[in-house]
């Protein structure tokens, strides 16, 4: 589970009132790492507050500085709720909701159907095989009380012709390849990796709104790999200490069999290509 505490949020009375519509109930959850301690929300704010960091003052109030300018700064008051901490401040793993076709040597196959030792194509051309995989259940009733759990939907051709080739269903924390000029121009990669949730934009690309239970499908390869889902590049489970936390206690035993050196992922692994935190993600965006 990402997460250790859940919060309902109130703006501060010194809060502008286009600062208060930042402080919706969209506001789901924080959760702390390392001494820090983050904020995640829905798409309404997720652009703009998605791994931004809450600073607490001498003054008992937590001043959110925002990922959309480094020099701005937003009181609010902090009212914990411990009963529903762990029902709100649980998000998704990385991955594919049942359905979803995931490219391989004899054509796409549904993700739910791939098997450990099964190939999937990369985006190098090669085919590789599936060392490990996961999957998490929502039920309706989780979804409906905790939003943050639904996925994200692109639509058919939302980011580009064929890109997604079908609409596609994905985690919220999944990551998509971009790797057009805006990559180049803005971070001198030929491609970036982006989360889910930062390609909202309301239209072709949402929150999703499932009524009935979700599975997420995780596909961990032997190097973080660049697949294609419904046509479109996504990366495979990367195994960095966040991902390894949000795992039950049984996957985080059978990712152990799987991967005996995972405690070092952070030192002797690297992405395939840059992550981009919610600041980056909204300059390359535009949001």
């Amino acid at each position: 589970m990402y997460g250790n505490a859940a919060i309902d949020l109130r703006p501060h009375p010194h809060v502008s009132s286009t600062d208060r519509r930042m402080a919706s109930p969209a506001l789901l959850a924080l959760f702390a790492d390392d001494h820090r301690i983050y904020l995640s929300g829905d798409e309404r704010v997720g652009r703009q507050l998605e791994h931004t960091i809450l600073k607490a003052h001498d003054d008992g109030i937590y001043h959110l500085e925002c990922a959309a300018s480094k020099t701005r700064t937003i009181a609010f008051d902090l009212d914990l709720d411990p009963a529903r901490a762990n029902e709100l401040a649980e998000q998704p793993l990385p991955g594919f909701v049942s359905g979803t076709r995931i490219e391989t040597p004899i054509g796409p196959i549904p993700v739910e159907q791939l098997k450990t030792g099964d190939l999937v194509l990369t985006a190098d051309g090669d085919a590789h095989a599936v060392l490990w995989q996961s999957r998490q259940s929502y039920s309706s009733r989780q979804l409906q009380n905790n939003p943050g759990l639904q996925p994200i939907l692109i639509r058919k051709d939302a980011l580009a012709h064929g890109l997604p080739a079908a609409d596609l269903l994905i985690s919220p924390n999944q990551r998509v390849l971009i790797d057009d000029w805006r990559a180049e121009l803005m971070f001198g990669e030929a491609g970036v990796l982006v989360s889910a949730v930062a390609l909202i934009d309301d239209n072709q690309i949402r929150r999703a709104a499932i009524q009935s239970e979700v599975t997420y499908h995780s596909l961990l390869l032997e190097d973080h790999r660049i697949v294609a889902a419904e046509g479109l590049a996504t990366d495979s489970l990367f195994p960095d200490e966040r991902t390894i936390a949000g795992l039950s206690p049984s996957d985080q035993n059978s990712l152990m069999l799987a991967i005996p050196d995972m405690g070092l992922a952070d030192n002797t692994r690297a992405t395939r290509h840059p992550v981009l935190s919610a600041a980056e993600s909204l300059a390359l965006l535009g949001g």
